[in-house]
């Protein structure tokens, strides 16, 4: 009997000694998971003033950048109006509607955003493609 209840006390020590080891495991885990997802998120200190001058010479607009808005895509519009005189195909005559609607739709604008200035990237690169097609 003595030796049944050391084998059971010993048996319940056990089962014991590794749920708590499996609690700190797993309570070292999610840590280690805040942790990495906190890092993901951090801005960078706002005393960085070589990050700060980076994102402000980034971000500005100086004046002599700037171009006066009836100059803003004229070479983009001739070639727009030189394409649109060509016999073009189906496909390339939806894809120059669709340039001709997004140089209008950024003409009037002053400033652009990052996102903006890709879409102008791309579909200034559509359009040396198409004059490149049609020999314009």
């Amino acid at each position: 009997m003595f030796l049944f209840c050391v084998l059971l006390s010993a048996c319940v020590a056990s089962i014991v000694t590794s749920v708590v080891c499996l609690r700190k495991k797993r309570a070292c885990e999610e840590r280690y998971r805040r942790v990495e997802q906190e890092a993901q998120y951090v801005l960078p200190d706002s005393r960085n003033e070589y990050l700060r001058s980076r994102l402000q010479t980034a971000l500005a607009v100086s004046e002599e950048t700037r171009t006066p808005s009836d100059a803003k895509f004229l070479h983009a519009r001739k070639l727009l109006y030189a394409l649109s005189e060509k016999r073009l195909s189906g496909a390339d005559s939806l894809l120059l509607h669709k340039l001709q609607k997004e140089v209008g739709r950024y003409s009037t604008k002053e400033y652009f955003s990052v996102y903006e200035k890709s879409e102008i990237a791309d579909a200034l690169g559509k359009l040396l493609i198409l004059c490149a097609k049609y020999e314009i």
